[in-house]
């Protein structure tokens, strides 16, 4: 099913509207909450959930976040995920400093 036939077949299910107007009782300054109330009682179907998950996704940090970030996806079974890293090494800007010796020297 190609995106454009994917857009049409959910455009086609959608049966209730929210209006984003004052007199409709949503609060204008924050309708955010009310689409998340309006999704909260609708059970996704399967084409919304392939199509969400053969989605590109980009992870912007490989600091333990991010790295949570990339396993719950992949849990959740999102397979094209890219991380982006600045520097050469993950973790963020949590580096460990041994006093003396190395991880096994408690003195």
């Amino acid at each position: 099913m190609s995106e454009q036939e994917c857009s049409a077949d959910i455009e086609s299910r959608v049966t209730e509207r929210i209006a984003m107007t004052g007199a409709s009782g949503t609060d204008t300054p924050r309708p955010w909450f009310d689409g998340v109330k309006h999704l909260s009682r609708k059970e996704p179907g399967m084409v919304d959930v392939s199509a969400s998950k053969r989605k590109k996704i980009a992870i912007a940090g490989a600091d333990t976040s991010g790295l949570m970030t990339y396993l719950v996806l992949h849990q959740a079974g999102f397979t094209k995920m890219t991380m982006l890293e600045a520097s050469n090494r993950i973790g963020g800007r949590a580096h460990t400093a041994y006093l003396s010796g190395g991880p096994f020297d408690y003195s």
